[in-house]
């Protein structure tokens, strides 16, 4: 099982060719976006003590709602 909060560790290694999550999730911090992981999902994977990539923070539940919240534009997929 994965979800995005997999994306957020650092030093990943990926087949030639294939997306690189780190390298994208690193464009949109350099581009002003925060970037946050949900503690739980962390948790949930083992991942909780591990180091995240430079600019991600472990975040909550509350935090996303108050993001959906406050947007404009919601994009789901």
């Amino acid at each position: 099982m994965a979800d995005a909060a997999t994306c957020t560790i650092p030093n990943q290694t990926t087949p030639q060719g294939d997306y690189n999550l780190e390298r994208m999730v690193k464009a949109v911090i350099h581009k002003g976006v925060q970037v946050k992981a949900r503690d739980t999902c962390l948790d949930a994977h083992g991942l909780k003590a591990l180091p995240l990539i430079e600019g991600v923070e472990a975040s909550n539940m509350l935090q996303l709602a108050q993001w959906t919240l406050a947007a404009n534009k919601v994009l789901t997929f």
